[in-house]
């Protein structure tokens, strides 16, 4: 019986019954690493094809804009600072029945072009791509204000009694120099999104909310304040 056998073979035995658990364990722990591992590959095949699916779009749109990627991946060393790849390819929106606010506000020549952050690589790669590979491609130069300067001029907190709950600017993420680009020149960050409340309300919202632009449930609402007695009309 256990309790008549020498010390040495009871220690013995305890530390085989350690090995065993350690070695149950490392084997959960390889399973998980294993499983973790394929999730991950999976993952990145997911990615990969998504990546594909865009660039195919991208190409139907613009193939100039496709053989202008293409020059851009291979010549990305030569720029000062990272020339972004056309917004259609690195905008994400966060849910795709919202993609509607954002298609609604920015052209679809600013969807295919690429982002630099400074006049000389602007002036370099429009000079290769356009010039010299005679291709028909948009580029646009982000401003150097930081992204945390573009606050809307009414807080949301203030805005959420007339049914608004978030931004444009908040349905989506992209590169900061982009964000930056499209807060300067689209004012996503100033473009609140309301509700069925919002809609139902329009007069209210446009007499008192004092948002200049805003898109309802259904529809996109601009308001146009009379040079004369300051009457508010929106379309």
């Amino acid at each position: 019986e256990w309790r008549n056998w020498p010390p040495e073979y009871k220690s013995a035995v305890k530390k085989i019954n350690k090995i065993s658990t350690d070695r149950s364990q490392l084997r959960r722990e390889n399973d998980d690493l294993k499983s973790r591992h394929a999730r991950l590959q999976q993952q990145m095949k997911s990615l990969q094809d998504y990546r594909r699916r865009r660039e195919e779009i991208l190409r139907n749109v613009s193939k100039d804009a496709y053989d202008a990627l293409q020059w851009l991946r291979s010549n990305q060393h030569r720029f000062k600072r990272p020339v972004i790849e056309p917004m259609l390819l690195v905008i994400d929106v966060k849910d795709p029945a919202k993609a509607k606010y954002l298609e609604s506000l920015v052209s679809g020549k600013d969807l295919v072009a690429f982002t630099c952050e400074n006049t000389d690589d602007l002036h370099l790669f429009l000079s290769e791509v356009k010039e010299k590979l005679r291709l028909k491609v948009n580029a646009v130069q982000t401003p150097s204000a930081l992204l945390s300067s573009f606050a809307p001029q009414i807080p949301m907190q203030n805005l959420q009694r007339f049914g608004f709950q978030e931004f444009v600017k908040d349905t989506f993420d992209a590169p900061d120099p982009v964000m930056r680009y499209l807060c300067s020149n689209n004012r996503i960050h100033d473009v609140p999104i309301g509700s069925d409340s919002t809609e139902r309300n329009l007069n209210s919202v446009v007499e008192e909310s004092r948002v200049a632009m805003f898109f309802t449930s259904t529809r996109r609402v601009q308001v146009k304040t009379s040079r004369y007695g300051g009457g508010k009309s929106s379309t």
